[in-house]
């Protein structure tokens, strides 16, 4: 999925300066840990093209808040190791039944965090939040100063896309972008589309399977 394509990063022992290297270890510590990582949403805000018939949102937005209400969920945790600095998965379940996933990729350039939410066993939503850095998290004015650099590392200056994809009975009928300045655009999207995340959901599945 598009996630994917945004957390290729840098080697483990990447030099950052002649003087400097990073530890992936700690790195990896540092963006698990760090109180800017991408949170999950409990509000489904959006802008829809006045086009598109709404109605058929209703259940998917009821849907939504329905298993964002739930309380008593088992959740089962694994971790993901599909970019650089790796990530995390959460699943969770009510009477057994898996009410949605969430996962977590963190990479030096930037982190991402998608949810996939269930209706009868099948997908109705996925909610995709991109955040691009606009430096490295270690780039720090020591950084800038060796690199000649004119920025320092600044979570006010990197950039979020939000991507929505809505299904019905597991086909997909509507998909949203809100890129960094806040532009909405909307189409019917794609069947690739659909067919990636229709994989990337029993890939991640399977990591539960035996749970």
């Amino acid at each position: 999925m598009i996630l994917f394509l945004l957390l290729s990063c840098n080697t483990a022992n990447e030099k950052t300066s002649a003087n400097q290297t990073v530890d992936s270890s700690s790195l990896k510590i540092k963006m698990r840990s760090d109180t800017n990582a991408l949170k999950e949403t409990t509000k489904l805000d959006e802008a829809i093209d006045d086009k598109f018939d709404t109605t058929q949102l209703i259940p998917i937005k009821k849907n939504f808040v329905r298993i964002n209400s739930i309380t008593t969920y088992k959740i089962v945790e694994r971790d993901l190791h599909e970019s650089e600095e790796s990530g995390e998965a959460k699943f969770f379940f009510s009477n057994n039944m898996l009410e949605k996933f969430v996962t977590r990729n963190f990479g030096e350039m930037g982190q991402t965090i998608t949810e996939y939410y269930f209706l009868d066993g099948k997908v109705s939503f996925v909610f995709e939040k991109e955040i691009n850095y606009n430096r490295p998290m270690y780039w720090d004015s020591t950084s800038m100063k060796e690199a000649n650099d004119t920025e320092v590392f600044s979570m006010d200056k990197s950039k979020t896309k939000l991507t929505r994809w809505y299904f019905v009975n597991g086909k997909m009928i509507y998909k949203t972008v809100t890129d960094a300045v806040g532009q909405v655009t909307g189409s019917a999207g794609g069947s690739a589309e659909e067919e990636q995340i229709n994989d990337d959901i029993a890939r991640y599945k399977k990591m539960v399977e035996k749970k």
